[in-house]
């Protein structure tokens, strides 16, 4: 096949392996961010200045969690919204109860906004993403 249909059929099979929705990548991706936060958010903080992150703690939660929610989404064949929100919204109430036992974290509620600021945010992007997807894979290779 030559022309414009050829670069647009490349240009969705690209998008379809690399991005695929419900895909093992994007499963493997959430497991791996999701064991990397936990073990970050319980793990005593460093004294070293070469292992803390300049970024005010805040914005390293809604990264993060928005991070969390975009890979979990994305993993899943039929995303559910509002119960993989409300579990991820849970994961770091948990974290945060977690926090305050262990005696050299502090448990913060407003770690627990910025959580739930991010996942909206990580909400929003996966239905950008896979309405995106969805465009390219029926064809249309514009974003508008």
């Amino acid at each position: 096949m030559a022309g414009p249909q050829a670069g647009g059929l490349r240009r969705r099979l690209r998008a379809g392996m690399l991005l695929r929705r419900g895909g093992r990548a994007w499963q493997a991706a959430f497991v791996l961010l999701l064991a990397v936060v936990v073990y970050g958010s319980l793990v005593p903080p460093s004294k070293e200045p070469g292992f803390v992150l300049p970024i005010p703690d805040w914005v390293q939660h809604g990264v993060a969690y928005a991070a969390l929610m975009l890979t979990l989404l994305a993993g899943q064949r039929r995303p559910r919204y509002w119960i993989d929100a409300g579990a991820l919204l849970v994961l770091g109430a948990g974290i945060e109860v977690l926090q305050g036992w262990l005696g050299y974290r502090m448990a913060d509620a407003r770690d627990l906004l910025a959580d739930a600021v991010g996942i909206a945010l990580g909400a929003a992007c996966a239905m950008l993403l896979l309405a995106r997807l969805k465009a390219v894979h029926a064809g249309d290779a514009g974003w508008a």
